[in-house]
């Protein structure tokens, strides 16, 4: 296809190449306001500025649906320019699920409905035909062909990792592949990962010549680079790299050096071409993603098998036979990811089920709208970029998935209060109990523990948290320098460096996800601080093992009931512990009795561990303890308070105060859960909940027993803090 814009790059040549220059840019549900308008000043909207100056330097940009909606709301002379590059069709706009989902994650219908609501989105915003998608973190299944193209998308671009997976050679790599799912066809590109690494990194002038090397006599190839926007300008350097310095026009000018040589293609025009013929690529996403998605050791192994091939100079000729892992494993990888998806697959299946019954139901819409939001990838994983570990990401996923769960809810006929079910395809069921002001869920099979405890009118999960793991990046913390000078361009194929220093003193990692109606029992004089730094504790299968369990509803009382047996400090044991709640009333409240089996008196500590995610730890004007009426430390405090029986956390923030009463207790011991993670821009601590136990003396003669009682409750307003959506988050800049 014929540019419409002449100008210097596109001109005819004895020898030439098609360049599609595709960039991505995207900020996850979640974020600040004011990152993303930073993004914005530094990156999104000097390279539109660029192009607009530039009209021969012709592109594919895509903008995921959460960042363009921000756009539209907060800067729509952005939006603005936009709609000029689009009209005078210098720019093609590409599509994509709306909120950036890992469309391979979620239903056929979910996946339609994402890419169909954004295209049409686009087409009827900016006057213009959508054609093509960006498939967020490049997740590849075969299985997606069909619902994309039934979404109306006609060609993709991946990495070139997929293909070489798929057995081309790296001389392959140019131009477009078919292939197909059932008959059904799609367009495949593979975007270079040498142009990846080299933009905007290298200097301008020999990226651009390494481009013109690629070009024949027959004019029949096609390079793809396909990248994040945050690279020209948001990541650490590059604004005073790409702008200030002029990397960015340098590059361009340094592409149309030969008149003719480079021709600029929208993706859409390459599209047009003719077919390199057909393929089938493995499922798959750029290599490191399937690195970062093994488990620690299988990564550390892999990683050292590549630094001997390295070594022998070998790496580059067998890189494609070094596949790492599976994205979907982060869901076993990370226990907490698998469930946030379990939920959003429970609660879209409950959509589509009101949606049959009555298409055109009151509320419809904005329940998919928020399942949507829910769905968008950044929190369900973790890499040097995934926000799985970033608490505010986390917290607006819970909240619209939490949304989604109330609005359907509201469009069916009876939801019952008490339920039984393998809800995370796990093959053990869990159970949940619901009232008016909480949504419950319980995993007998672990630990008997609470692991979602939903404040439905806040539209708030006290349990969106993270346990302290082992990484594979963590051997190296110890090592990493501080603080490097944050002006320096550089890619996240660097040395890593660290935030800040002492960070290996927070590596330590807990037995088990964090969670509630956690049962310890420890020998007498154990201290609080094996608890806090996750160390050697006695194992009686209590705290993470398989309980008997009895769930049901009685009138307005909804109840769970657990029984284990077992040895603790070398003692036979019998535990049960209960948890009830009632509508009208926002208190749980538990028991623990505990029977000595033996023949021998039973001496020990029981402690009983609950956790509370309040999104920030060190704010203690907003977020604090509360001892006697006073407070006490915010909720980054780490502290033993012996004879205590009542503590508090409140979060002024959203107005909820969670309240500990534990009868007859010696005392609560309080820490911060905080991890040590990597990210672009370094290794950091993250703050992820506040732990408090609760714990009692055991003094049991043989046969004896004994009870005691803690209750929870949760004061609060009657409606969410704030909306769902983008509204709070933290700094995530993009590969």
């Amino acid at each position: 296809m014929t540019s419409p814009i002449a100008g210097p790059g596109t001109g005819g040549g004895a020898s030439s190449v098609d360049l599609a220059f595709v960039i991505h840019n995207h900020q996850p549900v979640g974020n600040f306001d004011a990152v993303i308008e930073q993004a914005t000043r530094d990156a999104y909207d000097p390279f539109l500025d660029f192009l607009l100056a530039h009209p021969w330097f012709r592109m594919t940009l895509h903008y995921s649906g959460c960042l363009l909606e921000w756009l539209e709301a907060k800067r729509p002379d952005v939006v603005g320019k936009i709609s000029r590059l689009v009209e005078r069709r210098q720019v093609e706009l590409m599509g994509g699920g709306f909120y950036e989902p890992i469309l391979a994650m979620w239903s056929d219908r979910d996946k339609i409905e994402q890419v169909r609501s954004f295209r049409e989105h686009l087409e009827k915003r900016f006057r213009t035909r959508v054609r093509t998608a960006w498939i967020a973190e490049r997740i590849w299944e075969t299985s997606l062909v069909r619902p994309l193209a039934a979404a109306g998308v006609e060609s993709i671009v991946l990495d070139d990792f997929h293909f070489l997976l798929a057995g081309r050679e790296p001389g392959e790599l140019d131009g477009g592949y078919m292939t197909e799912d059932q008959g059904t066809t799609l367009r495949v590109f593979p975007g270079l990962e040498w142009l990846r690494y080299k933009i905007p990194f290298a200097p301008a002038d020999p990226t651009a010549e390494a481009i013109r090397a690629e070009a024949t006599k027959a004019g029949d190839r096609v390079l793809v680079y396909a990248d994040d926007g945050e690279k020209f300008g948001m990541w650490p350097g590059t604004k005073r790299l790409v702008y200030e310095n002029g990397w960015l026009k340098s590059f361009a000018r340094a592409l149309i050096a030969v008149p003719g040589t480079i021709r600029f293609v929208t993706l859409s025009e390459a599209a047009a071409r003719p077919a390199r013929g057909r393929i089938y690529l493995p499922d798959a996403s750029y290599r490191e993603m399937l690195e970062w998605s093994l488990p620690p050791a299988r990564g550390e192994a892999l990683a050292r098998l590549e630094d001997a091939l390295r070594r022998e100079g070998k790496l580059d000729a067998f890189r494609s036979f070094l596949r790492g892992g599976y994205f979907r494993n982060f869901q076993v990888k990370y226990p907490e990811s698998g469930w946030m998806h379990a939920r959003g697959i429970g609660i879209s299946d409950r959509i589509a089920a009101a949606a049959k019954a009555s298409p055109r139901a009151a509320g419809l819409e904005e329940a998919n709208r928020s399942l949507y939001r829910g769905q968008c990838n950044c929190a369900y994983w973790h890499g040097v970029f995934g926000g799985l570990y970033l608490v505010h990401l986390r917290d607006a996923i819970w909240r619209n998935l939490l949304d989604a769960d109330e609005r359907v809810s509201a469009l069916e006929s009876r939801r019952p209060s008490v339920e039984t079910a393998d809800l995370d395809f796990d093959g053990a069921p869990e159970v949940r109990l619901q009232t008016d002001a909480f949504r419950l869920f319980f995993k007998p099979d672990r630990g008997g523990t609470l692991f979602e405890w939903d404040v439905r009118p806040a539209r708030f999960n006290v349990l969106a948290t993270m346990a302290r793991r082992r990484e594979a990046y963590h051997a190296k913390v110890a090592a990493a320098e501080v603080a490097r000078d944050p002006s320096e361009a550089r890619t996240i194929h660097d040395t890593m460096t660290a935030k800040h220093a002492g960070l290996e003193r927070l590596l330590t990692y807990d037995p088990a996800p964090r969670a509630s109606f956690v049962t310890w029992l420890l020998p007498e004089g154990a201290a609080f601080e094996a608890i806090r730094d996750g160390r050697t504790l006695p194992e009686a299968g209590f705290h993470r093992g398989a309980w008997t369990f009895d769930a049901r509803a009685n009138g307005p009382e909804r109840s769970i009931r657990l029984a284990r047996e077992g040895h603790a400090i070398g003692r036979p044991i019998r535990i049960e512990k209960r948890a009830r709640l009632r509508e009208g009333e926002r208190a749980i409240e538990t028991v623990h009795e505990i029977k000595n089996l033996g023949p021998e008196p039973f001496h020990g500590i029981l402690a009983m561990e609950w956790n509370f995610n309040l999104l920030a730890a060190k704010e203690p004007s907003s977020r604090y303890l509360e001892v006697r009426g006073a407070p006490a430390g915010d909720v980054s405090t780490s502290a033993d308070f012996p004879g205590l029986q009542e503590l508090a956390l409140v979060d002024t923030w959203q107005r909820l105060r969670f309240s500990l009463r534990a009868e007859g207790a010696e005392g609560f011991w309080v820490f911060p859960v905080e991890t040590v993670t990597q990210s672009e821009s370094g290794y950091e601590a993250n703050y992820q909940s506040t732990a408090v136990l609760a714990h009692w003396r055991i003094a049991l003669p043989p046969g004896g027993s004994a009870s005691f009682l803690l209750a929870a409750s949760c004061e609060g307003p009657s409606e969410p803090a704030a909306a769902p959506g983008i509204a709070r988050g933290r700094a995530r800049r993009r590969k």
